[in-house]
């Protein structure tokens, strides 16, 4: 499939965490906010968890998790290859390079080497529907209009996720009628083998985060 890319993308260093965290992200376009800090601050597993991101991006939310969960492994999956190569720069700035990794996938792919590999997985994805709002700069298209169902992002977090374990995403209170019965439908995908027989046990849900009515970043 043709995957997304950005040509001669401007790049800025900037501190999270009190300076703890160096990140490299774009200049313009989605840049990480309180969003992702919350999101990483909500991630709890026990040493030795390998965790997981779709939609990692820059790897604003990753980094930080990867900074305060120290003996946990991390893997971002971004459709942006600049974007997964700009997050794993980050991880090896902030000494984190042996133990946080990126892969290019696409939330609509749930390819079987990734079935039941994580502890947890969490996810910011686009809140908006392209129709809803005008269009933002192409820059920023990505990170804020749903250009994939977001039950491709629930059922992405439920295939890499194993049995038992945790997922936590970020999204509109507004939508939050529609999360919980899309996180049904997710579940009932993913516990069902082609021949009907279960394959896994649902994975814990946890929706945490601040939910808001506005688009993520700064």
């Amino acid at each position: 499939m043709e995957r997304t890319t950005i040509s001669e993308l401007a790049t800025t260093e900037d501190r999270f965490l009190g300076g703890r965290v160096t990140l490299h992200q774009p200049a313009a376009g989605y840049r990480a906010g309180l969003d992702a800090v919350l999101l990483a601050a909500s991630i709890e597993m026990r040493n030795g968890a390998v965790i997981a991101e779709a939609g990692c991006g820059a790897g604003g939310a990753l980094i930080c998790a990867a900074a305060r969960l120290e003996q946990a492994r991390f893997v971002g999956f971004d459709r942006v290859a600049e974007l997964v190569a700009m997050m794993e720069r980050s991880a090896v700035a902030n000494g984190f390079g042996e133990r946080v990794c990126g892969e290019v996938r696409d939330v609509s792919e749930r390819p079987r080497e990734l079935e039941n590999r994580f502890d947890q997985s969490f996810a910011n994805p686009p809140y908006f529907n392209p129709a809803d709002i005008r269009p933002p700069a192409d820059e920023r298209r990505d990170a804020y209009l749903a250009d994939r169902p977001l039950i491709d992002w629930i059922r992405f977090l439920h295939h890499v996720t194993r049995p038992g374990g945790w997922m936590t995403m970020i999204h509109r209170a507004s939508e939050l009628a529609n999360l919980l019965e899309l996180l049904i439908k997710g579940a009932a995908r993913s516990r069902f083998s082609r021949s009907g027989l279960i394959r896994k046990r649902r994975p814990s849900v946890f929706l945490s985060g601040v939910a808001r009515d506005c688009g993520g970043g700064t």
